[in-house]
């Protein structure tokens, strides 16, 4: 057995040897590259419980005595075949599998070792399922054809909830338990348990309309007591893109590049995250309070930008909004104050200090700092 383990341990392809009972044997250097798995981590693993193989369309296909070993003891040759497995991070890949059958001598007698090899492949199939998922604001999701998903069971709340949860794992499984308490914290488990069925078959329907009762959904998936979105680095989701998004105008230096980059990744902010769904215990008050800084804050970014570029006009404007959204934000007001100020708008610049004080003291019962009140009196001295 390490003789034939040994003739695949530098080749390019990632490499595992079975035994007649399915067990991992062997597992090669490109194998960790490929899927994350120390060596130590597979060995003396069952195949189907490390890689949880599905094929491209979402169905369960690594298990006991599974379609490649009852070919082989039928005598049957094994053509190459795409499967969907776990990486070690938890997230889905798409692998090409090519199965060498080997004679070995047991203690029981003549058996067959199998030699997997595979390969990286392309998601076409799931980038044509790809969803559109919108945490920001209303919980929305857009099929792969561009259907916005509606209807009476999305409507349902914890319909939403559960696909929300589920996509802000990114791909990570998601116990019944751990849903359970997420969502029906007082329930009874055996009434949380029955709710939860019903809502994962609600969600399936939701997002599947055709599928049906005993098929296996393309998109949420069960194994081992585990829910989990599957592909889900494959599927869009607004507030992955929304800080990406971010990071990235931050490094441009161009005013022009650096502008649309800010105002295309602002345009995702539809509204607070998750804002449809404060009752259920998905929703998280420090998320939203997160999301809802880095919105503001990059809104001054643009701000700024506009500044630098000349255009000063722009730039009023934005700061106006960040404003009218949070009146306490007292760095905006001093920007704005001195493009005003700039601008020969004293009154305006005025008013504006008039308006921050008194939005600190009725929100925050707090005074002016001493910047602004320096500021303050620079303005009242040149009127």
């Amino acid at each position: 057995m390490d003789a034939i383990a040994s003739l695949f341990t530098h080749t390019g392809d990632g490499a595992c040897t079975l035994d007649e009972h399915q067990q991992i044997t062997s597992w090669n250097v490109a194998a960790t590259k490929l899927l994350g798995y120390e060596q130590s981590e597979a060995l003396g693993q069952k195949c189907w419980e490390l890689l949880m193989g599905r094929t491209p369309q979402g169905q369960s296909f690594c298990k006991p005595d599974c379609a490649v070993r009852s070919r082989l003891n039928d005598n049957k040759s094994i053509a190459s075949f795409d499967m969907l497995v776990r990486h070690r991070s938890g997230k889905r890949v798409l692998i090409n599998v090519s199965t060498i059958p080997i004679p070995h001598e047991t203690n029981n007698g003549k058996s067959k070792l199998l030699v997997h090899l595979w390969r990286l492949r392309n998601k076409p199939a799931v980038a044509k399922h790809r969803l559109r998922i919108y945490l920001l604001g209303v919980t929305t999701v857009t099929l792969g054809n561009g259907t916005v998903i509606n209807g009476a069971l999305w409507n349902r709340v914890k319909v939403r909830a559960l696909l929300a949860h589920l996509a802000i794992q990114e791909g990570q499984p998601v116990s019944r338990e751990r849903l359970i308490e997420t969502l029906w914290p007082d329930l009874p488990y055996q009434a949380a348990l029955h709710n939860l069925n019903t809502t994962v078959y609600n969600l399936r329907r939701s997002l599947e309309p055709e599928l049906k009762k005993t098929s296996e959904s393309r998109y949420i998936l069960y194994q081992n007591g585990h829910y989990y979105l599957a592909d889900a680095e494959a599927h869009w989701v607004d507030v992955r893109a929304f800080e990406e998004g971010i990071r990235q105008a931050r490094t441009l230096t161009r005013h022009i590049e650096k502008i649309d980059a800010y105002k295309t990744t602002l345009a995702l902010y539809r509204g607070d995250y998750l804002m449809d769904l404060d009752a259920t215990g998905v929703w998280s008050s420090g998320e939203q309070v997160r999301y809802r800084l880095l919105y503001l804050a990059a809104m001054e970014e643009l701000g700024a930008s506009f500044e630098e570029a000349g255009l000063d006009d722009e730039a009023r404007e934005w700061y106006g909004r960040i404003l009218a959204l949070d009146a306490c934000r007292e760095n905006t007001a001093q920007r704005l104050i001195h493009l005003l100020m700039r601008q020969g708008r004293r009154t305006e610049a005025l008013a504006q200090c008039h308006k921050l004080a008194t939005a600190l003291e009725e929100e925050l019962n707090v005074m002016l700092s001493e910047e602004t009140n320096q500021l303050m009196a620079r303005i009242r001295q040149t009127t």
